[in-house]
C-alpha cells in the first residue's frame, strides 16, 4: 500500500499488480495520460521508499488495435501500464 500513494497523485489507478517472484509490478491508471504525466515525472527524479530506489518504464499494452492497409498486423493500443523494477516487496 505504500505505493498506491506516490502513484496515486499522477491519476486514478486501476490496480497495482505485484510479482514477488520477480521482484517487479506493474501500475495500471485508469487513464494513459496519467500514466505518461507519471513516467514523464518519475524518470527525472526517481521515488526512493525505505532506501529503495525503483526502475520505471512502460508495461505492454493490455489492447491491440487493428490496422487497416497491407500488413493487416495489429497494433499496439497506447499504453496506461507502468513497469516498476527492483520492488522490495516489504514495502507492498
Amino acid at each position: 500500500e505504500e505505493l498506491r500513494p506516490v502513484f496515486a497523485q499522477f491519476g486514478p489507478i486501476d490496480n497495482i499488480r505485484a510479482i514477488v517472484q520477480k521482484n517487479c509490478a506493474f501500475v495500471t491508471f485508469k487513464e494513459r495520460q496519467s500514466a505518461w504525466m507519471c513516467i514523464n515525472t518519475l524518470q527525472r527524479s526517481p521515488v526512493t521508499i525505505r532506501g529503495f530506489t525503483f526502475r520505471l518504464g512502460w508495461g505492454k499494452p493490455t489492447e491491440q488495435l487493428s490496422v487497416g492497409g497491407t500488413s493487416g498486423l495489429p497494433v499496439s493500443a497506447p499504453s496506461n501500464c507502468l513497469w516498476l523494477g527492483s520492488v522490495n516487496f516489504d514495502l507492498s
